[in-house]
């Protein structure tokens, strides 16, 4: 899991609400064994005010409730976060701000070391918009991490994990970046027993 500044993992899903949380703590307290981990939700919405009058990020709160993560600033985990329940270029365009992919990106560098392992949580899916013209797709080429992709296992399920990963293949060709970044695994997220497949282990599964 290496890339140009470190290690991790970027954690994005077929839907909203599909157990990427879960699954990013998962990680983390896995990984925490052997590494330091680091978390980082760069986008984050539906936010609370804590008792300071600052908005908190659930899932930064959730993760971090492990124990497994320290020393970690909050602005660089969760860098722009908005009160509306709503998608990431929605919530930034009611609150006057522009979701900036380089910003996100200088907050993961300053993260992310040969020494840790950093776990990146997008927000709903691979083409949940962050503004007019980029997607979460786009900051997931930018961060140069490995994708594993959270769903259901459902019906319907081969079929929504095989198109994006098709997907993904064409706009990584397409930006030059196959080397760097890849949809390599398929994680089934229940909360009883998570199940992490490789890719080709995903397909069989489901075909069987």
């Amino acid at each position: 899991m290496k890339n140009g500044v470190g290690r991790g993992v970027f954690i994005t899903g077929t839907d909203t609400g599909i157990g990427k949380t879960y699954v990013s703590r998962l990680l983390a307290e896995g990984f925490a064994y052997s590494h330091i981990v680091n978390y980082m939700k760069p986008v984050q919405t539906g936010c609370t005010r804590n008792t300071s009058g600052d908005l908190s990020a659930p899932d930064l709160e959730y993760v971090l409730a492990s124990g497994k993560i320290t020393d970690q600033e909050s602005g660089d985990s969760a860098p722009y976060r908005f009160e509306p329940a709503c998608s990431p270029h929605l919530a930034a365009s009611r609150a006057g701000v522009t979701i900036s992919i380089d910003h996100i990106r200088e907050k993961f560098n300053r993260m992310a070391n040969r020494k840790s392992i950093t776990i990146v949580e997008g927000a709903g899916g691979v083409l949940a918009p962050l503004s007019e013209t980029a997607t979460m797709a786009d900051l997931m080429l930018h961060l140069r991490l490995p994708v594993i992709v959270v769903a259901e296992p459902r019906i319907g399920t081969l079929n929504h994990t095989s198109g994006l990963r098709a997907w993904y293949s064409i706009i990584s060709i397409r930006w030059q970046r196959t080397t760097f970044t890849t949809i390599s695994s398929a994680l089934f997220a229940t909360m009883v027993r998570p199940i992490f497949l490789s890719w080709s282990t995903t397909r069989r599964a489901m075909i069987a």
